[in-house]
């Protein structure tokens, strides 16, 4: 299969999913050959979104209202158990979501191989008609929201530049405020700010890891066609302080919930199970490792209440650890073959992608992991990379393939 997470070989023999099993928490979408397909967490079956095949990439809205995902490269969106559905964009190479759910930023594709764009537009989750495009004499190359307000920060370089034009890439902060009521009906975008920014590599183009939540730092990577180098820099600008060579890929790049620390996977190389570090970042900078080193680390991810998690080995091995780094240890139960693991809200069950399933696991017993949903991939044949991604990605992807409600 294209696309496959790890283990899919074996999703033929696996347990049947048990959509019973998964109440009490949000709803969950995933991919299935190429459907769409919602739980609602309240132990229902799940529920198709009708009429869509050969989709990717799904993700809910942050108010947990809509669910986007892209079907043959473009853009649509439906209610949060898979009605009212509707394209508000064709052609994507990058999309996002606002914060707060009511609207999205999506760069087009110009170029054959979807890396191009000409500007940034803005469209609106319900009505996709309310739209505007900011800085439309560029080719946009990355972009993030912030978590708070209607801020993002967007990574640019003039239309007519040459090649790849990094060294003429500049880092802006677009402010994007509607549609809200009488007073703003349409999205009544402010003018693009540019924000200097010390690149330490000349030939660079940045590429944006998010916003820490409390807004004070953006995460990004300054030389992607050298080797990756992870920053981070102010939104006000100015230097960019290098943290570690990474592979650019946003999903190993994690901030806590309250934004004083940052999990990041540490190594360049490409290949599977290739000897990684997991560091802990506080104060921004201050890092140090915590696992990894002669092994493969990956996927890491944070809790509301502080626990990470993080699949560990060539045998993709879960593990949960505290705030720190501490007491790290195996969840046996969650068997090998783990990718793309997601904390709930509840900070005690934890869902991840195995054997081409979605599994969900209680931490805190001595229970079995047990299948909730699947299988999950696209169909033969489609595109082995998702766009909203940069195209240095790990194998497995699995992340792109599921998506539970905030």
């Amino acid at each position: 299969m294209a696309l496959a997470a790890p283990g899919a070989a074996a999703a033929a023999t696996a347990p049947a999913p048990r959509a019973d099993a998964y109440r009490d928490q949000p709803p969950l979408a995933y991919v299935s050959e190429g459907r769409v397909l919602v739980l609602d967490g309240e132990g229902g079956p799940p529920v198709r979104v009708a009429g869509v095949a050969d989709a990717c990439c799904v993700a809910f809205s942050p108010d947990s209202n809509y669910l986007a995902f892209e079907r043959r490269g473009d853009l649509w969106v439906a209610e949060h158990n898979g009605s009212e559905l509707h394209r508000v964009a064709r052609s994507v190479a990058r999309w996002s979501w606002a914060p707060d759910g009511q609207a999205l930023a999506v760069v087009r594709r110009t170029s054959p191989d979807g890396t191009g764009g000409t500007g940034i537009e803005f469209v609106g989750a319900e009505d996709s008609g309310i739209r505007t495009t900011l800085l439309s004499g560029h080719r946009v190359l990355d972009m993030a929201w912030s978590g708070l307000g209607r801020r993002i920060a967007v990574s640019a370089v003039p239309a007519d530049a040459p090649g790849g034009g990094g060294s003429q890439a500049q880092l802006f902060m677009l402010e994007v405020p509607g549609p809200y009521g009488e007073d703003c009906p349409a999205l009544c975008p402010e003018t693009p700010l540019s924000i200097p920014v010390e690149h330490p590599v000349a030939e660079s183009g940045p590429l944006l890891a998010g916003w820490s939540p409390n807004v004070e730092s953006i995460a990004l990577w300054t030389a992607p066609t050298n080797g990756a180098t992870l920053g981070v820099v102010s939104p006000r600008g100015g230097g960019i302080t290098p943290i570690a060579g990474t592979l650019v890929r946003r999903s190993w790049v994690q901030w806590s919930m309250n934004g004083d620390s940052l999990l990041v996977v540490q190594g360049t190389a490409r290949e599977v199970g290739a000897p990684r570090d997991l560091l802990l970042c506080t104060n921004t900078t201050a890092c140090h490792p915590i696992a990894g080193g002669d092994e493969a680390v990956a996927d890491p991810a944070w809790s509301r209440s502080g626990t990470m998690a993080y699949v560990r080995t060539d045998r993709r091995e879960l593990w949960i650890a505290n705030r720190d780094g501490a007491d790290a240890r195996r969840i046996e139960a969650a068997g090998e073959g783990v990718a793309a693991p997601r904390w709930l809200p509840d900070s005690r069950h934890l869902v991840f992608v195995r054997d081409g399933r979605v599994w969900l696991l209680d931490t805190t017993g001595p229970g079995e992991a047990v299948p909730v949903a699947g299988p999950v991939g696209r169909r033969q044949g489609a595109r082995t990379a998702p766009t909203r991604e940069p195209a240095d990605l790990s194998p497995d992807l699995a992340e792109q393939l599921y998506s539970v409600a905030p």
